[in-house]
């Protein structure tokens, strides 16, 4: 369904203000307005208000298939760059180019269609790509496509409604007691030993927020990144994940997109380590 565009603003008895904006510059961001008074009654008002708005919903159209999807992700891209971090902007820049663009960025922006932004997505899966990438590429594409519509460039954003391949996390497997003992056999004779095993609750996946007395009252995630795993301290700001290491430790604060960079399976509830060398494994004097 199209956007509602236009206002009917009430003067003076049967008197209106018809107010339909006309679009935005990307360059200057100045918006311009088509302004006209009609006299009658509401109904009268809202009448011509129709008809006005699907006369220049055609030249909204016009105007915009001058600029290709191309044109448009590099000026969307410099708008958003003073506002994310340059890891993230990077991360946007890549996934625009390798999945969106090949397919997408010769097409006029207006011409773009549900059914266009669907195939893309299926190419991705049949080329075997996981679905938190393509979850991430939708990421971006939507948001570029709502700023447009913001911009009013287009009047309707192409990518709502997509369907997404469902994020399936890796299953946690255990350790049995024979694969226990060779991975310890192997693991204490190197020169870091094991650091820990946890125990993970996959029921508590969802950051809390509260007022915590200490650190050691503050629930520690096991979380799910593209690249790993990390535990850590967390923090949810909108569609932000932050993870906040130890003060003691020599990691750094990372801040990542929820859910498609990092996923939370579950708070940490025990831990265990290794606290002094194995007499078996100490050099002999």
């Amino acid at each position: 369904m199209s956007r509602k565009l236009g206002q009917i603003i009430a003067v003076r008895e049967n008197t209106w203000m018809i107010r339909i904006p006309m679009g935005c510059d990307p360059q200057t961001k100045q918006r311009s307005y088509y302004n006209r008074t009609v006299h009658g009654s509401l109904r009268q008002a809202q009448k011509f208000l129709g008809k006005k708005v699907n006369e220049l919903g055609a030249y909204i159209e016009r105007d915009g298939a001058k600029i290709r999807l191309d044109q448009y992700l590099d000026q969307w891209l410099k708008t958003v760059k003073s506002r994310i971090c340059s890891k993230t902007f990077e991360s946007y820049e890549s996934l625009l180019a390798k999945y969106i663009r090949p397919s997408l960025g010769k097409k006029p922006i207006v011409a773009i269609r549900p059914l266009d932004v669907q195939a893309v997505y299926q190419h991705m899966s049949d080329r075997g790509l996981s679905p938190r990438t393509v979850q991430g590429a939708h990421w971006v594409l939507n948001a570029a496509f709502r700023q447009a519509l913001q911009w009013e460039m287009i009047l309707e954003v192409p990518t709502k409604g997509a369907k997404l391949p469902r994020i399936r996390r890796r299953e946690m497997r255990v350790f049995s007691v024979e694969e226990t003992k060779i991975f310890l056999k192997v693991a204490l004779a190197t020169m870091y030993g094991t650091l820990s095993f946890v125990e993970i609750d996959e029921h508590q996946d969802k950051v809390k927020r509260g007022n915590w007395q200490n650190e050691f009252d503050r629930p520690i995630y096991f979380v799910e990144l593209r690249d790993g795993y990390a535990c850590s301290w967390c923090q949810l700001d909108g569609n932000q994940l932050i993870l906040v290491p130890s003060p003691q430790s020599r990691g750094q604060i990372r801040q990542l997109r929820y859910p498609t960079e990092a996923d939370i399976v579950g708070r940490v509830t025990a831990v265990t380590m290794r606290i002094a060398e194995v007499e078996g494994n100490q050099p002999k004097p």
